[in-house]
């Protein structure tokens, strides 16, 4: 009698494949293109099989353990099945199963939801389509970029919602096999384009004007993600010249909303959700009429000038290209700010205050040394590698380098007298002056 293998346990249509290989073929680790779930399956069976070779080692008769081992899943292991009242304690059972280490989430309740609203008939074409979604981003950072695009395409399109309500409203706007046929379709399509918001390498710049690959670079440099909704909705109804033009506008809304601050992410995302459902629902019709509706609360020239005179950059990208697009403008260049970082192999961005100022830099307490070594009036940027040791010396042996310089904005530096607490302020202040006309809104 030939005996066929028969797996008790079938997986969903995208592990299942895989699966089965590692029940007949044991240790074969998936492939590094492969989804996040295929590790997790590998890892399942690597940590089973290291735990069965260690309790049989320890076992004189290891062909009557592994009996008592079958009887026991056999007959005393079991599977639990959940019925809850309620969407909101599913929820909280999803919450209650992560906390003990289940790497689960509200991804999962979407996707078996559309699946049990599609039926028999469509049930294959709503898997596909969800699956062809979490392939469009996999390359992107996987499950994660898949969980952030399902709550962006949600607010691109209806609402802000937070996570513990979403699952709620989707039910009550997808409530038959057409609508959720639809939504598993337009799943699809929105994830290819949020796939080209996370890469300018993307095949969908391929028939954009050039200045967008280089655009978004320059937004992903920024590292604020609350306007992807926004950019999202207009990637689906605009030409790519509009989108060009809503990138453009997107680098200096970004930048004035870092360096002014105050109006938090949570009501940055609303507004920008606020704009992606206006352009969904058509009430914008064109990259013009958003720029304009975006000056309801990208702050104005006054407050940008003011905070921009007064910052301090953490984070030393942002600081080499706002210095970048600074010096683009003080050289007379039309569209300063439309230029990414340049190389970092070439370019060099070096303090004039030191981190670690030594002795030679008396004029500043170890106080006002932590409050301006990191404003971006102390910042200047240097063409070619510089040396280490002149990093970290004095000004008067600095300023010689600063002459030669190129760059006007370095440059300009030799002509103090010294180096201070009030050259920085005023440069900083002649640095705000430029950065309006870098930035507009």
């Amino acid at each position: 009698v030939t005996k066929v293998e028969s797996p008790q346990l079938r997986l969903n249509e995208a592990d299942d494949p895989y699966f089965r290989t590692l029940l007949k073929s044991g240790f074969v680790p998936p492939a590094r293109s492969a989804p996040a779930s295929h590790k997790r399956l590998y890892d399942a069976r690597v940590n089973v099989g290291n735990w069965v070779r260690k309790k049989l080692g320890g076992e004189a008769n290891r062909v009557d353990w592994l009996g008592r081992m079958f009887q026991f899943l056999n007959e005393s292991a079991y599977v639990i099945h959940l019925t809850v009242p309620d969407d909101s304690n599913a929820f909280l059972i999803f919450e209650t199963l992560n906390d003990r280490g289940l790497d689960l989430s509200i991804a999962d309740l979407l996707k078996n939801y559309l699946l049990s609203r599609a039926g028999v008939e469509d049930l294959r074409s709503v898997l596909d389509l969800w699956i062809k979604a979490q392939d469009s981003l996999r390359a992107y950072g996987g499950e994660e970029s898949f969980r952030v695009f399902l709550r962006h395409f949600w607010i691109s399109k209806y609402e802000t919602v937070r996570e513990r309500d979403w699952y709620r409203k989707m039910k009550a706007r997808i409530t038959s096999r057409v609508s959720a046929v639809e939504f598993a379709q337009a799943l699809a399509d929105g994830s290819s384009l949020y796939a080209a918001i996370l890469s300018p390498e993307h095949e969908y710049w391929e028939g954009a004007p050039s200045e967008c690959r280089d655009l978004l670079r320059i937004i992903h440099t920024l590292g604020l993600e609350q306007y992807r909704p926004m950019l999202l909705a207009a990637m689906e109804r605009f030409p790519h010249e509009g989108v060009r033009d809503l990138l453009k506008a997107l680098v200096g809304w970004n930048v004035r909303l870092i360096v002014v601050g105050g109006l938090g992410g949570g009501t940055m995302e609303s507004k920008y959700a606020e704009l992606g459902q206006a352009i969904t629902n058509a009430t914008l019709k064109t990259a013009a009429e958003v720029r304009a509706r975006g000056r309801d609360f990208v702050p104005n020239d006054a407050a940008f000038e003011a905070a921009f005179s007064t910052m301090f950059v953490p984070k030393l990208g942002l600081a080499r290209y706002y210095l970048g697009a600074l010096e683009r403008v003080r050289q007379g260049e039309l569209q300063p700010e439309l230029i990414p970082n340049d190389d970092p192999g070439m370019i060099t961005l070096v303090p004039i205050l030191p981190e670690k100022p030594e002795v030679k830099w008396p004029q500043f307490t170890e106080e006002e040394h932590d409050a301006y070594w990191k404003r971006i009036g102390n910042m200047v940027l240097l063409q070619q590698r510089v040396n280490s040791k002149l990093k970290s010396a004095s000004f008067e042996d600095k300023k010689p380098r600063f002459a030669s310089s190129q760059l006007l904005l370095t440059k300009e530096i030799a002509a103090y007298s010294m180096w201070d607490k009030a050259a920085i302020e005023a440069r900083q202040r002649e640095l705000a002056k430029l950065a309006v006309k870098v930035w507009p809104v």
